[in-house]
């Protein structure tokens, strides 16, 4: 019995030794893998080597791997393949460099400065899914077909001067504070889904074929200030969270901002737009200034305002404006003749209410900065009679209030006689039915004005051909077109 107890401790002591053996190489496990993940487990490869390779004309392919050293190539003309694909590089110099072959740094990590300016890409350039960890610049560089699709440049990008032959695609990019001043892009130019997270700058930049920037995300100061848009350029969905300027920008072919985001002011100032330019849906937190801009055709339907908004047409030269009034006219600033083109303007649409409207506005709001005097005095008669000349209802509304008027006063002031019974007082009926016919000019042997009262009748009926004669004017100028 003895020795079966100890057979079974001795069972139990081993067990329990297996177990703590396989605790201690399940932790050495975790530590190894976790010291794996730590480190960077791309092969190093020294900059030198690639360089050889490369002035030796054969192609430089690689993946995976960590680049050590500079990778300089500057003032160098290059004849072969360059592939470098998931690897890191601790530094890129190609000042000046050309490059006959296709360039590309495919999900790359450029930990560095990147300078990359005057470089000339003669064939494609291929920078896609890469991050440049520090300040990359490609002044003066020239590309065929670039691809910086999902790049990102959390540093400064510099661009400025750079001429891009094929097609562009920065399309999903990350941008901070990035800069393509004076900029050509000779092929399309894909911006799509792209983050500028900082400042935007295209000053001068032209843009020769299509253009899209459709839902991209500009979080700081957007400039497109002198920029020229030859072919079609579209900002559909696209967020400016501040100040937009195209001030000066030229759109040769249609522009759409439709659904566009302006959480603050866009500003077209001088800015011409030589076909449709389309804002269907768009939102302004702020301003709209259209000051001095030339417009061809320019769409503003179901466009949101904020209160406080403001849309400035001085000086701004439109052949057609296809918004209606009652969506314009609270957020419109005031100027004359940028009233007076808009009443031109819905004329020639045949929108004649619009038109309409828009003139009575004008003028309200122009007798409201006049001060007082004869010119105002004649300007709200001339509101209250007839509406400026486009309200018909006004003639015959103040026809009422006349008519009345002098009914209470003959009736309160017993101012008419019968000629059979001059005792009687004067009943509000006999006042109406006077007050009525001497309106519409009809005789009434029966009954006479008293008195002073005898004026009354005199200039109920000088005034009533007045509101006749604007009635007649007002109707001819409102429904015969």
């Amino acid at each position: 019995m003895d020795e079966m107890k100890k057979g079974r401790g001795s069972v139990f002591h081993a067990v329990a030794a297996f177990s703590s053996v396989l605790c201690l190489l399940a932790l050495f496990l975790t530590f190894s893998a976790t010291a794996a993940e730590g480190s960077d487990s791309r092969r190093e490869v020294p900059a030198e080597e690639i360089l050889t390779k490369i002035k030796m004309s054969g192609p430089a392919d690689y993946e995976n791997v960590s680049i050590v050293g500079s990778f300089d190539l500057t003032d160098m003309f290059i004849d072969s393949d360059i592939k470098i694909r998931n690897s890191c590089v601790d530094e890129l110099n190609f000042t000046s460099s050309s490059f006959s072959k296709p360039v590309e740094f495919a999900n790359c990590t450029i930990r560095g400065q990147a300078d990359l300016s005057r470089a000339k890409f003669l064939d494609a350039a291929s920078f896609e899914d890469s991050t440049f960890e520090q300040n990359a610049s490609f002044s003066e560089a020239e590309f065929g077909d670039a691809i910086f699709k999902n790049a990102r440049f959390p540093g400064i990008s510099d661009f400025d001067y750079a001429k891009f032959g094929g097609y562009t695609c920065f399309s999903g990019a990350d941008l901070t504070n990035s800069s393509f001043s004076e900029a050509e892009f000779k092929g399309p130019a894909e911006f799509g889904s792209s983050r500028f997270n900082g400042t935007a700058n295209f000053l001068k930049a032209h843009f020769f074929d299509l253009t899209n920037f459709k839902g991209a995300d500009f979080g700081g100061d957007a400039s497109f200030a002198s920029t020229k848009f030859d072919d079609v350029a579209a900002f559909t969905s696209a967020r400016f969270q501040d100040n937009a300027s195209f001030k000066l920008a030229r759109f040769a072919r249609a522009t759409h901002f439709g659904a566009t985001n302006f959480t603050k002011d866009a500003i077209f100032q001088l800015s011409a737009f030589d076909n449709l330019a389309y804002f269907i849906g768009a939102r302004f937190g702020g301003n709209l200034d259209l000051m001095g801009s030339k417009i061809f055709n320019i769409k503003l339907e179901n466009t949101t305002f904020a209160k406080g908004s403001e849309i400035t047409l001085k000086d701004a030269d439109f052949t057609k404006f296809q918004t209606h009034w009652s969506h314009i006219n609270k957020y419109l600033a005031y100027d004359g003749a940028a009233y007076l083109r808009l009443v031109k303007n819905y004329k020639d649409l045949e929108w004649f209410s619009d038109s309409d409207d828009c003139y009575y506005q004008y003028r309200i709001e122009s007798q409201a900065l006049k001060s007082w005097g004869s010119s105002k005095i004649v300007d709200i008669l001339a509101c209250t009679t007839c509406g400026y000349g486009v309200r018909p209802i006004q003639p015959i509304i103040c026809s009422v209030i006349l008519i009345l008027g002098c009914t209470t006063v003959f009736w309160m002031g017993n101012g008419l006689r019968h000629s059979t019974n001059k005792e009687k007082r004067t009943s509000l009926y006999d006042a109406l039915y006077y007050c009525l016919a001497i309106f519409f000019t009809i005789p009434l042997p029966d009954l006479k004005p008293a008195g002073r009262y005898r004026y009354v009748p005199v200039i109920l009926r000088a005034i009533a051909w007045t509101l006749f004669a604007l009635l007649i004017a007002t109707l001819g100028k409102v429904m015969i077109r």
